[in-house]
């Protein structure tokens, strides 16, 4: 029981960063969406705020997350970190044939002269990318991610011309970055609330190992040497802080980082 709290530490974190990159990713794409093709100044606001409002809304979420998978014990088992070194590596090796991919694209979309398909294949790569992260992390949401960026990408090329647009920008471009926008927020809604259920569960297990620690030991006469648990309690977002906030973002993806490395 103990060793699955410690084997799900290092899992935690990484899928709340994960978490946090789909929703900066989800923000640029539909910041994109909204400069590209928006026609007046009233259109943008509006579209603007709701874009604030959705990402804003998932911070909170993100930041207790990561605090509290924080609070959960580092791991110190060869095994556990050994597989966490080959899940590290694969995920490089993932990134940067993705990479290679999005370079060769690139290349032979201008070679071809038909350059106009350069956004709905990056989404595909994007889309096609995400199947193996979903089997390397076990995350059943990247599945489904992987399959609607595919889709949107195939769709909208296969269903419209490259000259019908959207304000002022093709709908080849706009179409498919609004649909993955969106579906890279749903990700992350769907991450979070998978990594909150196992880390009630950790701090669960957490619990009843100091309980049952701290019985021993009075048991024995003594007063035990398991330090006192610290119950993580949800900090409310304060709109009014919202430079604190972004520095505790911050700070925590930096200890995060510290503790993955």
């Amino acid at each position: 029981m103990a060793q699955f709290v410690v084997s799900k530490n290092s899992a935690i974190l990484r899928d709340a960063i994960g978490a946090l990159w789909m929703t900066i990713a989800g923000t640029v794409a539909a910041l994109g969406v909204v400069a590209m093709s928006s026609t007046s100044v009233l259109e943008v606001l509006v579209l603007l705020l709701i874009v604030l409002v959705v990402s804003f809304a998932l911070y909170p979420s993100i930041i207790s997350t990561l605090r509290a998978a924080l609070r959960l014990p580092r791991e110190s088992s060869p095994a556990i970190t050994a597989a966490r070194t080959k899940v590290t590596r694969r995920f490089g090796a993932v990134f940067s044939l993705e990479c290679l991919c999005f370079l060769l694209a690139n290349i032979v979309l201008l070679l071809l002269h038909h350059y106009e398909y350069l956004v709905p294949a990056i989404l595909l790569i994007v889309g096609i990318h995400f199947f193996p992260i979903a089997a390397l992390f076990k995350m059943w949401p990247y599945y489904l991610t992987g399959l609607l960026f595919s889709l949107a990408a195939i769709i909208t090329v296969l269903t419209s011309p490259y000259t019908l647009s959207i304000g002022h920008v093709s709908r080849w471009i706009v179409l498919p970055t609004a649909i993955c926008a969106g579906v890279a927020w749903l990700t992350a809604a769907c991450v979070l609330i998978i990594e909150r259920r196992r880390l009630g569960y950790c701090l669960q297990v957490k619990v009843l190992s100091h309980m049952s620690s701290t019985r021993i030991s009075a048991a024995r006469g003594g007063k035990g040497s398991v330090a006192a648990y610290t119950p993580y309690v949800h900090e409310p977002f304060a709109p009014t802080h919202g430079c604190r906030y972004a520095m505790r973002l911050m700070r925590l993806c930096n200890m995060a980082a510290v503790r993955l490395a």
